[in-house]
């Protein structure tokens, strides 16, 4: 894996070396608040960045134009205090940011990465709240390595410890996944559903990768956005799922989605917790999982 460096005022930012090489959307910057100029610059420079990392490490982004809408946050205790996707035409994402923190500590948080890979599906409804903030959380982690802020060996250890504090909190609810789905923020059951819907597209991209011969859930997803996702403006997670079964030729989202359904606690996570050494290449399944923190081909 080699690292390229290009000299900013803010830092040496690394940036890999990808094959895939897709336009870049076309970026509109809003601020709202008081930024100084190098503030600004900086801000840009980042989100940039950002999009970069997700367009470069998926292979492809669905929208030919976005926004990023900045606003200073209320307190300075991180980079990035909140963030959330405005699903418009253009689609956008909105940040809280603390823009004294240095240009590594905004590439270092995972925020970005997360709200803009929102993006990479269509929107699949509240009741799909659990797939995708899965999608977007799985992908924090995995595109973090690919672009080299994170090592494989770190961000399969942050994986594993989000699936623990998934387990954690389900062990102290008595509602079933799709209660805890439906009731998220009332019962503020965000890590049960966010690592629910990150275990459900590890196991997803692993049985691709074992099953198939040519998919990769990367694949998979682009090919959604080449084939399907204009065809219609409303979305659930049952349609995504339906869709995705057909372009890998598969029933793994499918039969995966109708474990999920009757699910009363967390998903089965042992293997991947039991699994601490993702060295070794080639022994399965640390094979696979090396190959999905690998930069895209």
């Amino acid at each position: 894996m080699k690292t390229h460096f290009i000299c900013l005022p803010f830092l040496l930012l690394p940036f890999l070396i990808y094959s895939v090489q897709a336009k870049i959307p076309q970026v509109e910057f809003r601020f709202e608040g008081a930024f100084e100029k190098p503030q600004k610059n900086k801000l840009r420079q980042w989100l940039r960045h950002e999009l970069k990392t997700v367009q470069q490490g998926v292979g492809f982004f669905p929208e030919q134009q976005i926004f990023f809408l900045i606003k200073r946050a209320t307190h300075n205790r991180e980079p990035v205090p909140w963030a959330y996707v405005e699903r418009a035409q253009p689609p956008g994402v909105i940040f809280y940011v603390s823009p004294t923190f240095s240009m590594q500590a905004f590439l270092n948080d995972w925020t970005a990465v997360h709200e803009i890979s929102h993006l990479l599906i269509p929107y699949p409804g509240q009741s799909g709240t659990w797939f995708t903030e899965g999608l977007a959380t799985y992908y924090q982690n995995v595109l973090h390595a690919r672009s080299g802020i994170l090592s494989p060996k770190q961000a399969w250890q942050k994986i594993q410890s989000g699936f623990r504090r998934g387990l954690a909190q389900t062990k102290k609810q008595k509602s079933d996944f799709l209660q805890a789905n439906q009731h998220m923020h009332t019962s503020r059951s965000y890590m049960r559903v966010y690592w629910t819907g990150t275990a459900f597209f590890l196991e997803a991209d692993f049985r691709l990768r074992t099953q198939t011969p040519d998919w990769t859930l990367d694949l998979v997803l682009k090919e959604l956005n080449t084939c399907c996702r204009h065809q219609r403006k409303v979305w659930s997670t049952e349609l995504l799922i339906h869709h995705f079964d057909q372009i890998s030729h598969t029933k793994i989202f499918s039969s995966q989605w109708q474990a999920f359904k009757q699910m009363k606690g967390f998903p089965d996570v042992e293997k991947w917790l039991l699994l601490q050494d993702i060295s070794h290449r080639k022994q399965e399944p640390t094979r696979v999982i090396s190959a999905i923190f690998a930069p895209q081909k």
